[in-house]
């Protein structure tokens, strides 16, 4: 047993066993030695033996010699015939333990269908070989992996399933028949199973709970090991949660949190440390607050512990500000929250403020505020983690437990306030939200409300409620027309400018190389979608900009911009004006000129125009809206002229405005 804890014994010759034992046993630690340097604690069977020889005594056949340590190797044999052997840890497993057998039973159904296949390395894969490959029951899938993930039969690392296969057949190998028997025909057949595999029955005891009452009259108990619980000022009793066994409990224990009835209920729920981690999860319910410690825990197991309630479209999750929530949650368990209700989209509807703090909205509600919310946000944006260091003081698990516990109080009068369609819609809204901040790492989508003077609005919101009052930008589109301005170059200039076909990129690849040292090829071209300026001066090497950096047009130094190829350009161009300006019939791009002193043009510049279509929406409140003039600053280059040419093509929609 004390190898199967990772120690290995010494075997010394005053050991009441005999030399035959003692050498088998020191041979027996040399092979799982070699295996725990092995990637995964496993390799062939043959391989094993050979690099691991038996030594001169041990006369039992390889297998046999593993078959016989049961308790430290498991043999697989896989399709083609071979045998791969791992070191295993032989821990406990809880066959005896009544709320577990349905997940060894469907560990079971598992262990068979993954025999010929790989085992899932996404959670997505795993819900869906679960019920269409085993025909199993969809709703326990979360359930059972989460006990899996709980007994060690599995872990996430990366994002990616890592799934402890030694110890599957371990359990398999000493799985009681009665088990592997039982029906599977649901979650009914496990009165400990519940609807979506939530609720766990753990049999390990509650700690206990309350202690001696700190100042401002919260009872807190010395343990920390498990769950603490004290009581905040207006009785709310409060639950502090850090190992797996109490998260399960805790669940079990609360119909609330296993998403349990079909009647429409109100929890509110909050995170911490978001979005870069998820360091707690607080969820208030009628009969507390829960504050899970995802970084002790793993946020992965709190998040699939709490998915029937965070999925649950009966169970309404108030959430303030939930963008960073709604990413944190998706990153770390891919799983989409349904069923919120952001009371700052609330604030917007009722109110019209877009950005609506908690405060303000308990204000509002005539509750009473967070004492503290306003000193601790200060600390946050200070670049201070607060929730990252282990113990928490209990001033910050107080803090975050105010947050959900004054959240909870908002659901009556919100009742009252958003009956029928109108919280139906604020709900989708919300979801919508939610949707869309996990995808655009914590953006807020917002537009412009027409109906009220294009004010900023939320565009989920506005989407969901008056989908044909928002204005909601347009897609960028960059009109890019760099080939007249290519072809007036001469043609030893263009050479970088011009992109080689894709024949002829295939034929250089085919071709020998070439030994004549007089061929002259450019080494590289010029993205034409990022130039902004070509510069041609009589005298020197031709250049051009591109993200503010110099690329010059020739890679030969000696090639030098001469007067033919200036007259050249000119000629094409036609006359320059008085203000030394050219330009192309129907194009933005603009020609300047620089003479001597007898008036010759000794250099020509251009500017690229471009024409960007949308990237004007974001002034649409004032450009619509007010009656205030915009003064657009910025670096020459950087766009000022293309976001006024937007700007006035917008004007010219809704108002009489002639662009010239």
């Amino acid at each position: 047993s004390s190898r199967a804890n990772g120690v290995v014994p010494f075997h010394g010759p005053s050991s009441h066993r005999t030399p035959a034992e003692w050498i088998m046993d020191e041979y027996v630690d040399s092979l799982v030695a070699f295996l725990k340097e092995q990637e995964g604690d496993q390799c062939l069977l043959a391989n094993l033996f050979a690099e691991v020889p038996r030594p001169p005594g041990v006369t039992t056949k390889a297998k046999k010699i593993l078959l016989k340590h049961s308790d430290m190797f498991a043999l697989e044999k896989q399709a083609d015939g071979h045998y791969n052997v791992h070191a295993i840890d032989r821990q406990a497993h809880h066959f005896d333990n009544a709320s577990l057998r349905y997940m060894f039973r469907a560990l079971f159904s598992v262990h068979s269908y993954y025999a010929t296949i790989s085992w899932p390395r996404k959670f997505s894969q795993w819900k869906t070989d679960y019920t269409n490959g085993m025909g199993l029951d969809p709703d326990t899938a979360s359930g059972v992996y989460n006990m899996l993930h709980v007994e060690g039969y599995v872990k996430k690392d990366g994002g990616k399933l890592v799934w402890n296969v030694p110890r599957i057949h371990d359990a398999i190998n000493q799985m009681p028949d009665a088990i592997k028997a039982m029906p599977l025909e649901g979650s009914s057949s496990s009165p400990t199973l519940a609807a979506r595999g939530a609720s766990i029955v753990v049999e390990e005891s509650a700690p206990a709970i309350q202690s001696n009452t700190r100042s401002g009259g919260a009872g807190r108990s010395s343990s920390r090991s498990r769950m603490e619980v004290w009581t905040l000022k207006d009785g709310t009793q409060c639950t502090f949660v850090n190992s797996e066994s109490s998260l399960l409990q805790c669940i079990s224990n609360d119909p609330i949190l296993q998403a349990s009835g079909d009647d429409q209920t109100f929890v509110a729920i909050d995170c911490e440390g978001v979005p870069e981690a998820l360091e707690l999860i607080q969820v208030a319910t009628p009969r507390g607050v829960y504050i899970f410690d995802c970084k002790v825990i793993g946020e992965e197991t709190v998040c699939l512990a709490l998915e029937p309630l965070l999925i649950s479209p009966t169970h309404v999750k108030l959430m303030h500000d939930l963008h960073k929530d709604a990413v944190a949650i998706d990153k770390f368990s891919q799983i989409a929250l349904k069923g919120t209700l952001d009371t700052q989209l609330v604030g917007e509807s009722v109110w019209g403020e877009v950005f609506l703090g908690f405060n303000g909205l308990l204000t509002k509600l005539e509750l009473p505020q967070h004492p503290s919310k306003d000193f601790v946000h200060a600390k946050m944006k200070s670049g201070v983690d607060l929730f990252a260091e282990r113990p928490i003081p209990p001033s910050y698990l107080e803090y975050a437990a105010l947050d959900v516990s004054l959240l909870l109080q908002a659901a009556p009068p919100l009742q009252e306030m958003l009956a029928g369609p109108t919280l139906t819609n604020l709900i989708q809204a919300s979801d919508s939200r939610a949707v869309s901040a996990a995808a655009n790492d914590g953006a807020r989508a917002i537009c412009f409300d027409i109906a009220d003077d294009y004010k900023i609005a939320s565009a989920d919101l506005l989407r969901t409620m008056r989908p044909n009052d928002g204005f909601y930008g347009e897609e960028l589109v960059i009109q890019n027309e760099t080939d007249e301005v290519v072809s007036l170059l001469p043609n030893h200039l263009r050479k970088k400018l011009v992109p080689k076909p894709e024949q002829d990129m295939l034929f250089g690849i085919l071709a020998l190389p070439s030994n004549d040292s007089n061929e002259e090829e450019e080494k590289t071209t010029v993205p034409l979608d990022r130039l902004s300026d070509i510069t041609l001066d009589i005298g020197r090497r031709p250049q051009c900009w591109i993200n503010d950096e110099r690329v010059f047009l020739c890679d030969d130094e000696s090639k030098l911009v001469s007067s033919d190829d200036i007259k050249s350009v000119a000629r094409k161009l036609g006359e320059f004006g008085s203000d030394n300006r050219a330009g192309l019939d129907g194009k933005l791009h603009r020609f300047s000129a620089m003479r001597n002193r007898n008036g010759d043009i000794s250099g020509i510049t251009v500017r690229i125009g471009r024409n960007v279509l949308g990237n004007a929406a974001m002034l649409m409140d004032l450009l619509v809206g007010t009656e205030k003039s915009i003064l657009i600053l910025g670096e020459p280059g950087s766009g000022k002229t293309t976001i006024v040419r937007e700007a006035t093509r917008q004007l010219a929609k809704s108002k009489n405005v002639i662009v010239v």
